[in-house]
């Protein structure tokens, strides 16, 4: 089997799907001579806030020095040979600065927040004039990891913010924010897609998926199509029919099956598909303690339920603490099937 191609970035993505709306209070706000500089894109992981904050920059660093009279009247689309949007995917573009976590080593395992050293490249970056058009727009991927120090660093910048310069903060806990920094930015929430309706649409996009493979990645993203994407390219449908079939075996686990699981899944480079086990698991928990409820069964309930939130909290320590994903996951699975014996 040949190696899935890579998957095309935010910065090179030039679909947006669902968040129609959104760009058109854009295109408003823009058109009416009155571009609020600070914006705060809240949603699920995947919903496409990167995206949507990639196609507002290359519109502004386009476009953003023409009469307002002429915005296009539906969406940010510019064209992809456009030298703006060429430098900005070729990530040179001298008026764009992305501000994310650093990686604390060649894993790309993310820092846990965004520090001071990172914020403190956004007061002196907006100051400057801009080199190529009327505007410099900054990125912020995700605003919710700013610790105390960098958030008040950002605090300054949307308190005062440069003429024709845009700041777009992107959330998926949009409460993390300081109350001040959420006062002073335009809202825009984007929603998750209705999971049949992603499904439709992932078929569509590759008439080879099978329904059944396209109705599994809806589900594990909640209806993001760009976690649905990502989910596909690293195997989802296949880890998720795995587990099912382990969790079906129950009380009885196949513990050959648990470990070649664990060993493939805990090996260097398969950081996403541990973050995948995690999702499925919790999913596949989270079915069982919803059917113990409907059923009436409260002793199974509470046994579900237990589980569900054990191992919640031993993939986030895994994560946290840098622990031996495999023996995670095996404590994990040892887990289930203590609790699953008459």
């Amino acid at each position: 089997m040949s190696e899935a191609a890579p998957l095309p970035t935010p910065r090179t993505t030039f679909r947006l799907i669902g968040h129609e709306a959104a760009e058109r209070t854009v295109l408003a706000a823009f058109a009416s001579g009155r571009m609020p500089n600070a914006w705060l894109i809240s949603g699920p992981r995947g919903v496409g806030k990167a995206t949507l904050a990639f196609r507002i920059a290359r519109f502004l660093l386009a476009h953003g020095d023409g009469p307002p009279g002429l915005v296009p009247p539906d969406d940010l689309a510019v064209d992809p040979q456009a030298p703006a949007v060429r430098l900005v995917s070729a990530s040179s573009h001298p008026d764009l600065l992305v501000i994310e976590r650093p990686y604390l080593n060649d894993r790309n395992t993310e820092t846990v927040d965004l520090n001071i050293t990172q914020a403190r490249r956004i007061a002196p970056f907006l100051r400057m004039r801009p080199a190529e058009g009327a505007w410099r727009v900054v990125i912020v991927d995700s605003a919710d990891a700013l610790n105390a120090n960098s958030a008040n660093a950002i605090l300054k910048i949307v308190e005062e913010p440069p003429d024709r310069s845009v700041v777009l903060l992107l959330a998926e806990k949009p409460g993390a924010l300081l109350p001040t920094i959420r006062s002073r930015c335009r809202r825009l929430d984007l929603l998750a897609m209705d999971e049949v309706e992603l499904a439709q649409l992932l078929v569509a996009d590759e008439p080879g998926l099978p329904g059944q493979d396209a109705a599994a990645l809806a589900r594990l993203a909640s209806g993001c199509l760009g976690r649905a994407l990502m989910l596909q390219q690293i195997g989802g449908p296949a880890l998720d029919a795995a587990v099912a079939r382990l969790l079906d075996g129950l009380p009885n686990l196949d513990l050959v099956a648990v470990h070649e699981l664990a060993g493939a899944i805990a090996a260097k480079g398969a950081e996403d598909r541990f973050d995948l086990l995690a999702t499925i698991l919790d999913a596949r928990l989270g079915d069982r303690a919803r059917a113990a409820a409907l059923a009436g069964r409260p002793d199974g309930l509470e046994r579900w339920v237990t589980l569900w939130e054990k191992s919640r909290s031993l993939f986030a320590q895994a994560v946290a603490a840098n622990l031996d994903r495999r023996q995670v996951i095996l404590q994990v699975f040892g887990e289930i099937r203590a609790a699953s014996r008459p």
